[in-house]
């Protein structure tokens, strides 16, 4: 049977929002509003540290000022650990050259400590070169071997002298060879195996403005050099009965080898046994015949006082201080006392210049108008103390390849942050009304129903448990329409802020075809007079 609508339905404008139980907590609202903008800046920077950036590669030899540009630390590791510049150790293989930042000599990585020979390479990260002891030095001396004929015309000697170095480099134990020789340097014929300015100081051609510490190097080497050259050349020549110079027994080539005393690194550089081993040999190749010697208890000074053939022990000892000196102010060994270093102090340097004038009357005019000297004065002593007595550490010159964070455009960091935000704040707005009502639920289970929803339930609960209604109807002759608006449920009381008019009337009717079909039930099932229904409102 269908029950006719009560009144016509009219169409009222309304907003309309549900609510599934009402909040006992007042700080609620505040909470989500304040919680939403800290979630939001934090989401926000999340968001623009983890997709704002791209990292690039790049190659650079300045790593620690590339890695300088870190992000600040009142910045979280957690938002920039990804982004943070970085540079890959370089790799030096065994017996590739490379340069300090003092940029004086160049250096041979000749072994690595525990690596096998042929494929030993170091793999270094900017750090400091330590520990470093000059072990043994090479003097060489060749006349036509190896040489260029425009060599041969300028001198009939070569000087070179080698230092083999041990080192320690960011934990590894290395060794490494240097070697200095002027004329070996010569752009017009220079070694092609070698790079340029591997015999000499790379301030001579590539620094315009050399550091007062290397040049006073390159003044102490160059002289001790060419007081070598010379006196070898001296040492090996005679007259013969025509008047003409000749070298003596014909010597092809012969070097020199010092052996450092174990404690010399705190020795005077004035000590003439700074030097405690020597070991020499020379050769006339023309008669097959080699000249060979050592001194062990003398030393080199011994051998100078003795006069022994060749008498270039004096020289040579001043030389080989002046590579000792130059190599630990060019790897940066500072801790050294001042007296184990020629170039330590303005007295040490007057003291070692001071024959400088006698090294240029003996040498020939060609000599001294290719290498000039200069003598340490007084004026000069103000103006490069303070860098003479300060020796920086020194590091490997080498290329990186590094990745460093770069900026995208500011419209996709924009759109991705935007989007992001957006999906991170519904999850936490969702997450948010999860928990209170969780929380809500347990400590406040009165809140889980409206009040006008209780009291529609008890209303619907005691029309359940009325008596019949057909034998009233029959006795009273109260129509049916009557019966049926009396046992209406009383108007609820008014909830203008949950519900619209409509929605009101339109629920009367839903419990008023209740009610009817709860009396036909009964009727069916009850034994007593029949009962006719007449509605005036029709079927």
């Amino acid at each position: 049977m269908r029950m006719p609508s009560f009144v016509n339905k009219v169409s009222v404008p309304a907003f309309s929002y549900s609510v599934t139980r009402e909040y006992p907590y007042k700080w609620f609202t505040p909470v989500a509003i304040v919680g939403g903008i800290l979630l939001t800046v934090l989401f926000s920077a999340i968001n623009f540290y983890s997709t704002a950036y791209t990292m690039v590669t790049t190659t650079t030899p300045y790593r620690e000022s590339f890695l300088s540009r870190r992000w600040p630390r009142y910045i979280p590791d957690i938002f920039t650990s990804k982004i943070q510049p970085w540079c890959e150790p370089s790799v030096i293989p065994a017996h590739s050259y490379f340069n300090t930042n003092q940029s004086g000599l160049t250096y041979e990585l000749f072994s690595v400590e525990g690596e096998d020979f042929s494929t030993a390479a170091l793999n270094y990260s900017g750090g400091s070169i330590d520990e470093c002891a000059v072990e043994e030095l090479s003097i060489r001396f060749e006349t036509s071997n190896s040489r260029s004929p425009v060599q041969m015309s300028t001198s009939d000697w070569e000087v070179t002298v080698s230092s083999f170095i041990t080192c320690r480099i960011e934990e590894h134990q290395v060794l490494l060879i240097t070697r200095y020789g002027p004329m070996s340097t010569d752009i017009m014929d220079s070694k092609g195996s070698l790079p340029l300015g591997f015999y000499g100081h790379l301030s001579e051609g590539q620094l315009s403005m050399p550091t007062p510490g290397l040049y006073w190097a390159e003044q102490l080497s160059k002289a001790f050099w060419l007081e070598t050259l010379v006196a070898i050349t001296n040492e090996t020549i005679q007259e013969s009965a025509a008047g003409t110079a000749a070298s003596r027994y014909n010597l092809s080539s012969g070097f020199i080898t010092l052996y450092p005393r174990s404690d010399s690194q705190g020795m005077d550089m004035k000590n003439e046994s700074f030097f405690g081993y020597v070991e020499w040999a020379f050769f006339d190749q023309a008669r097959g015949q080699r000249y060979m010697g050592s001194s062990y208890d003398e030393g080199i000074i011994g051998l100078g006082r003795n006069k022994s053939w060749p008498n270039v022990w004096s020289q040579v000892d001043r030389l080989g201080k002046a590579m000792v000196s130059t190599n630990y102010r060019d790897l940066g060994q500072w801790q050294l006392p001042s007296q184990a270093n020629m170039l330590s102090t303005p007295e040490s340097l007057r003291y070692w210049t001071a024959n400088f004038s006698t090294i240029l009357a003996q040498s020939p005019n060609w000599l001294m108008e290719r290498w000039p000297l200069s003598t340490f004065d007084d004026m000069e002593e103000e103006f490069f103390v303070t860098d003479l007595l300060n020796i920086t550490t020194s590091s490997i010159i080498t290329t990186y390849m590094c990745q460093e964070p770069v900026l995208k455009s500011w419209a996709n960091v924009i759109v991705s942050i935007l989007v992001a935000d957006l999906v991170f704040l519904r999850a936490a707005w969702s997450l948010y009304n999860l928990i209170v009502g969780y929380f809500l639920k347990s400590r406040h289970p009165d809140a889980n129903i409206c009040e006008d929803c209780l009291a529609r339930k008890k209303e619907e609960d005691s029309l359940a448990k009325q008596p019949t209604t057909t034998n009233t109807i029959a006795s009273t002759d109260i129509s049916e329409q009557d019966i049926e608006m009396k046992h209406l449920p009383a108007q609820r009381p008014s909830a203008g802020q949950y519900e619209s008019t409509q929605s009101s009337l339109t629920h009367r009717n839903e419990e008023s075809q209740s009610l009817l079909e709860v009396e036909e039930r009964h009727a069916t099932n009850d034994t007593g007079p029949s009962v006719v229904r007449t509605s005036p409102l029709g079927s």
